[in-house]
């Protein structure tokens, strides 16, 4: 093992403080611009979600907390805070995806970035570069179990995220060296979450307490709270409780080496459908060969979808009960789309629709091949109709976002049709160009009271 490789977490803190310190790209700051707008506009229209409703009610948020919460007038401590927005963030599954890290960076690093920010009435670009190092922090720890994660009973969420929301807060709270070492120490003995949760409400919880436990870990450090100072690499340590030890890298590869430079934020994947990342593809074949071909339902006479093995597990609810276990139900959702119901409406996700017969009696023409060849961002799928003929399709989610100017277009619209029948379109249209323009944003204190006041106006 080389040094670099004995010594990963303090080659971690080094290379994000690094990032932290210096120039962003242009398109990098774009890019967490629209991670930003989107996340706000999910969280938004989840704040009424009924987990919402109670995580409100067991933390006590009042009008005289610090820091405020998405929707909501109420307000909260920063830890409550961040565990809140952060649930209500994920609630609807609809938040943006990076496959590196398999699961969401947005959904648990910006809800600790924004308590922090607020606590400190920090600029819009002090909370720009924050959630941009979070999102990386988040990236390389995931990049170094890569998918071998998903063979396991973790949620990569929960896992990674929490390294990721103490970065951004260690960077808003000028956390010293040592002290950002602490704070992933920190972070790191409280990363956990239990794949099976997928379908239920302890989904989403697992991205607010990600969020949560990151800040608390950042803030502990700052009080002199220290850990295990190899946090990552060490025997007992992160790598060795959540994957193979002895397989995590290659022999004779520096870890640090192959990260810099990189921006994986530039992998964000903005979701089009309010279901699992890990469906999508699935979903866009079935639009794709419906469109292209002419046929009736009734004409289908079984479909086969192809995805990764290590997706099986996570989207592969067969007989989904309920709409949000439907979210997480690849058949269902490939019937949903071969049938024209809208995926991108929330509505659609109700659990009398799920049950109807229509959707349940095409469900059961469709099957599930796990294929061990493809890569996880990769669907194929193929159509069998009543005559013998043969429709295929096949999507690659990485071709869909690389357009930075499609990407800007279509998160602009899903924000305004998340937010415009809660706010209005007059305070949609404000909020919007205050988050896209973030870097003139002198405080952030008043756009955040304004979200969860509900009445938000521009503060460029």
């Amino acid at each position: 093992m080389s040094a670099s490789q004995n010594d990963l977490t303090s080659d971690l803190v080094a290379e994000m403080r690094a990032v932290a310190a210096g120039d962003l790209p242009g398109d990098v700051l774009t890019i967490a611009k629209l991670c930003i707008l989107d996340w706000l506009g999910v969280t938004i229209a989840g704040a009424d979600e009924p987990l919402v409703r109670m995580l409100l009610d067991e933390m006590s948020a009042g009008p005289t907390g610090v820091c405020s919460l998405v929707g909501h007038a109420q307000r909260a401590s920063p830890v409550d805070a961040a565990l809140i927005n952060g649930a209500a963030g994920d609630v609807l599954d609809y938040s943006d995806c990076i496959r590196v890290m398999n699961g969401h960076a947005t959904a648990t690093v910006l809800p600790a970035a924004l308590a922090a920010a607020e606590c400190d009435d920090s600029s819009g670009p002090d909370l720009l570069r924050a959630f941009v190092v979070g999102v990386e922090t988040a990236c390389r720890v995931g990049s170094m179990i890569g998918e071998r994660i998903l063979a396991t009973a973790f949620h990569p969420t929960a896992v990674f995220g929490p390294f990721g929301s103490a970065a951004a807060a260690a960077h808003l709270l000028t956390l010293k060296e040592a002290e950002w070492s602490a704070a992933f120490a920190i972070a790191g003995t409280m990363a956990a979450g239990l794949a099976a949760s997928v379908g239920s409400m302890c989904k989403p919880f697992h991205a607010g307490v990600a969020a949560a436990n990151g800040l608390l870990a950042a803030r502990l450090a700052r009080r002199g709270f220290g850990g295990y100072r190899a946090a990552l690499e060490g025997p007992q340590g992160f790598l060795a409780a959540h994957a193979a030890a002895t397989m995590w890298i290659a022999p004779g590869v520096a870890t640090s080496e192959a990260w810099r430079g990189r921006f994986f934020i530039r992998e964000t994947l903005v979701k089009r459908h309010a279901a699992c990342q890990l469906a999508h593809g699935s979903i866009e074949n079935m639009r794709r060969i419906r469109e292209s071909a002419g046929f009736a339902i009734d004409d289908v006479r079984r479909v086969r979808l192809g995805i990764a093995e290590s997706s099986v597990r996570v989207c592969d609810i067969a007989a989904p009960r309920t709409g949000l276990e439907a979210k997480f139900s690849v058949r269902t959702l490939a019937a949903m789309a071969l049938l024209g119901m809208p995926t991108d409406r929330l509505e659609t996700f109700n659990d009398a629709l799920i049950a109807s017969p229509d959707l349940v009696e095409l469900r059961g023409r469709i099957a599930v091949d796990s294929r061990p060849d493809l890569a996880v961002e990769l669907s194929v799928a193929e159509i069998e109709l009543g005559n013998g003929q043969v429709l295929t399709a096949q999507t690659d989610e990485r071709e869909l976002d690389r357009d930075l100017e499609r990407r800007r277009e279509r998160v602009c619209v899903k924000f305004v049709d998340l937010t415009s029948s809660r706010l209005g379109r007059d305070t949609t249209a404000d909020l919007q160009a205050s988050i896209l323009g973030l870097e003139d944003v002198k405080s952030i204190r008043p756009l955040l009271r304004s979200v969860g006041a509900g009445t938000a106006r521009s503060v460029v």
